[in-house]
């Protein structure tokens, strides 16, 4: 699953900034270029890298508090 510096920012309640620069870091692993939107451009890190770079496990309340879409089927 993927997730937006945002939705990393809201699931550890930290300023979104904190999260673009975590992001540009490479705190979380690889960052995937997402396609163009409006004037920016989004980015996006794997759930898995975050969860082990945190060393925490989120639940499926927390992502969706986070506004991480549920995934189908699951």
């Amino acid at each position: 699953m993927l997730l937006t510096s945002t939705q990393v920012a809201r699931l550890v309640a930290r300023p979104r900034f904190w999260g673009t620069r975590a992001f540009k870091r490479g705190q979380f692993g690889p960052v995937i270029p997402g396609k163009n939107r409006g004037k920016g451009r989004v980015l996006f890190v794997e759930l898995a890298a975050v969860q082990q770079s945190l060393g925490v496990t989120f639940t499926p309340e927390q992502l969706r508090a986070a506004g991480v879409p549920e995934r189908e089927g699951a």
